[in-house]
Parts: structure tokens; sequence; C-alpha cells
């Protein structure tokens, strides 16, 4: 055989060990394939929850009269709320402790306060129908039994304050809804007069300011007097009662 045959044999060998050990090791490896996860984020949107502003709008009262009361439950007015002050830093002004004084001296002698509201007829301009109720009243007080004084009620003189301070603010001369019978009395300086004047009670036909001065079911008073005019109004007194 000649010689170059023989080498083209062995080339021939070679390559096809070669190949088939190509295949053997292509046939090994694994092809990875990597299939990447999709990573979803679901965003929760938070909603805010926002309260509906109410603003109450109270009624204002006006007159041309150089005093007026108010016995008759109006649209109430919330009353902010504000820290109470702790008891031994309330105190009421000489005024308001003076008019807790004087309704209490009319309810524990109510026979002998008829001489007070004479005195004050002699210079009072009331009108006829205004004489006829204060006879009226003195007729009903010389028949009254003496009453128990009312104690202070500083909870009471502190919601009074508070619901002042409001008045003044927006300039209103109504009720609040305090829960106790109140009274509200405006463009009287003197103290005494502006007793009387509540005890009379010309205005109001169920005499309903009266009524709370000389009820006998109560026990407890606070009595503020607005440091300020409420609708052109100076000398105004709140007046609480329980």
């Amino acid at each position: 055989m000649p010689r170059q045959f023989k080498t083209s044999v062995k080339l021939l060998l070679s390559l096809l060990l070669l190949g088939s050990l190509l295949n053997t090791l292509l046939a090994q490896t694994v092809k990875k394939t990597t299939t990447p996860q999709k990573k979803t984020v679901t965003v929760t949107k938070k909603a805010a929850t926002v309260k509906p502003k109410t603003t109450t709008v109270a009624k204002k009262t006006t007159g041309t009269a150089t005093k007026t009361t108010v016995v008759k439950k109006t649209i109430p007015v919330k009353a902010t709320n504000t820290k109470p002050l702790p008891v031994a830093e309330l105190k009421m002004s000489s005024r308001e402790t003076q008019m807790v004084n004087e309704i209490n001296l009319v309810r524990s002698d109510p026979p002998g306060y008829v001489k007070f509201i004479k005195e004050y007829l002699k210079t009072a301009h009331l009108s006829k129908h205004g004489i006829t109720v204060a006879n009226e009243l003195m007729d009903e007080l010389k028949r009254l039994q003496p009453l128990g004084s009312l104690i202070v009620s500083w909870d009471m003189y502190h919601e009074a304050r508070d619901y002042g301070k409001l008045m003044m603010e927006n300039n209103i001369t109504e009720h609040s809804d305090l829960p106790y019978n109140e009274n509200l009395s405006f463009g009287i300086e003197n103290i005494r007069e502006a007793i009387i004047d509540l005890l009379i009670d010309e205005e109001i036909p169920n005499r309903g300011h009266r009524r709370n001065i000389l009820k006998k079911e109560i026990s407890y008073i606070a009595v503020h007097e607005l440091p300020g005019k409420v609708d052109d109004f100076q000398y105004c007194y709140i007046q609480e009662f329980k």
C-alpha cells in the first residue's frame, strides 16, 4: 500500500474521531434557558377622608330698645373646645358676685323684696301694661315662701364664660345650647334694676325669666358679665340655673 494512501486514511480516521468527540461534548452540554419572572408591584392608593366643614351661622337679633331680654331658645351655637381652668383660677368679678347675691336676696325673702320693686317703680318708665305686670309680681312675692339660696357652680360658670366669649366673637344675642335654665339680659348697668327687670318680665308672656329666678327645684347658679358690647348693647349678663 503506498505510503501516501496510508497517510490519507490516518488523517480521515483522526477527523472522524475528532468529530465524534465534538458531537459527544455538544450532546452533554445543556443549554440553560432562563426565563425571568416578572415582578408585579401593586400600589394601593390610600384615599384621604375629608370631613365636611360645617359652619353654623346664628341669626343676629337687632333692635332699637335700650335693653332687651331673650327667653326663647334659638339656633344654638356650639362652644369651642377649650381647656377648663382649675377651680382655683376661676373667680367671679365683684359685679357678678353682686348679681348672685341679689338673686339670693329675693329668693331668701320674697315678701321683703317687694320694697325694692316699689322703689324701682318710682323712677322706671314703664308702660301701663308694665305697671300691671309689676303689680302682679309684687302680689306673687307677697305669697311666696322663702326659697333656698343658690350655690355657685364653677363648671357652669366656666361654660357661661366660654359662651360669653362666643357671643362677643359672633356679635349675637341668642341663647346657648347649654343644658341649664338660662336668662340673658342686655343694656342695664345697675345690678338690682337688671334683676327687677327680669322679675317683672313684661315682654315675656310666660314670665320665663321670673320662673328661672324663683324656681324652687334649682340649687346651683352661675352669672357671667361679658367684658364688652354685643350688638351695641353694653352690660350683658348670662345667668345659668340648675
